[in-house]
């Protein structure tokens, strides 16, 4: 705990380097952790410790496609004010990252649903496996309650957009975890966030009857598709009647008095959080998995915590956040809508499940943590009290 108190006094924003295996590489411009006996490291980025360095919560994020841990470091100046901490993972096949093997990209091409879902236990093992160093080598404050009742410490496991994939596959595979990640994530973690979901991790049909989206629009040419695509999934829907839980209560053209997120960047900005080659390599065979893998994941991580095994349980009462953006596309809805259906169909089977709350973040669109930096970091401040 002095390491921690010297480290806020002194304002150092990145831990320091610990010798632990797991554990980092010692790079200061691009700090690694060590996360398998075979030299994976994964790049991470840490806002540092606020200066109460007993009492503030970590959150992982996880970050999607294309856009790497970068995007979020808009929230880093406001964690303090709210007493968190925030810690971005690159992905495997991101700047710093760990690139795929050919092996590794040959399980992906392959559409081979047992080998692909055991390649996203692994890439979720070796996630874990950063959460728990981390965990140990930052000193990271277990979670508590004050005699105000003000939840603190601990930390939080937050997927955005495609990351889903990965804390699902975390949440999913958690019981054949080595016994002392679980236990640490058993102790430490206060929920897992799934944030604005997209909904092929429901394997639900694109795009469904009624909806539009551009990447089907045969009159968008293919050397406009990806600025199109990236400008829509960015940018900001009036949806009409959202209660009425219908596509036809949605809205699929862009709402033309906010402009998309993507649009408003420099073309530095986006240079310096985005990494196209991934999509072209290893992202586009992840999101096109075979069949059964992601909604086999799904499926597993809201009932994973109560396998049959009783020796094997794990993380049963960590709380699932969902957080759908309520200005994204159509997306955020149809995703919702089949979590919310798949868990109330366990429950009605009597199949003990993870609790799932719902938390709607009104004004936000896909990229709310880059366009409202500050309300994003009150809003999540403000789910982990719930």
């Amino acid at each position: 705990m002095e390491r921690i108190k010297a480290r806020c006094a002194a304002k150092v924003g990145i831990p320091a380097q610990v010798s632990f295996s797991p554990g980092t590489q010692k790079n200061f411009r691009m700090p690694s952790a060590l996360v398998d006996e075979h030299g994976t490291q994964l790049h991470y980025k840490d806002s540092g410790v606020p200066c109460n360095p007993t009492a503030y919560t970590t959150i992982v994020l996880i970050h999607g496609a294309v856009f790497h841990g970068a995007i979020f470091r808009r929230l880093f100046p406001y964690a303090p004010r709210y007493g968190l901490r925030f810690v971005t993972v690159n992905r495997r096949d991101y700047p710093g990252s760990t690139p795929f093997s050919s092996e590794e990209l040959g399980m992906l091409w392959g559409q081979n649903k047992n080998v692909q879902t055991a390649l996203l236990r692994t890439l979720s093992l070796q996630i874990a496996t950063f959460v728990d160093w981390f965990v140990k080598s930052e000193e990271i404050p277990p979670s508590s309650i004050s005699t105000t009742g003000q939840k603190t410490g601990g930390i939080a496991v937050l997927g955005w957009s495609a990351g889903n994939v990965f804390v699902l596959s975390m949440l999913a595979h958690a019981h054949t975890f080595p016994s002392g990640i679980v236990k640490t994530i058993e102790e430490y973690c206060r929920a897992f966030i799934f944030y604005d979901p997209p909904q092929f991790i429901c394997e639900l049909p694109y795009p469904p009857p009624g909806a539009y989206h551009p990447m089907w629009d045969p009159s968008i040419p293919q050397e406009k598709m990806l600025p199109t695509l990236y400008s829509w999934m960015s940018g900001y829907f009036a949806h009409p009647s959202p209660s009425s839980r219908t596509i036809a209560g949605l809205s699929h053209v862009l709402n033309t008095s906010k402009t998309s997120t993507i649009d408003r960047m420099s073309s530095d900005e986006l240079e310096s959080v985005s990494s196209f080659s991934a999509l072209q390599t290893s992202d586009q065979l992840i999101l096109k998995m075979a069949p059964g893998v992601h909604s086999g994941n799904l499926r597993q991580a809201l009932v994973g915590g109560f396998a049959s095994d009783a020796a094997r349980v794990a993380w049963p009462n960590v709380e699932i956040k969902l957080v759908p953006c309520m200005e994204s596309s159509w997306e955020t809805y149809t995703c919702r809508w089949e979590i919310e259906r798949l868990h109330e169909e366990l429950q009605n089977q009597n199949v003990p499940t993870r609790s799932v709350t719902i938390h709607e973040f009104y004004g936000a669109n896909h990229f709310a943590h880059w366009d409202i930096p500050q309300k994003a970091v009150e809003f999540l401040s403000g789910i982990l009290q719930s």
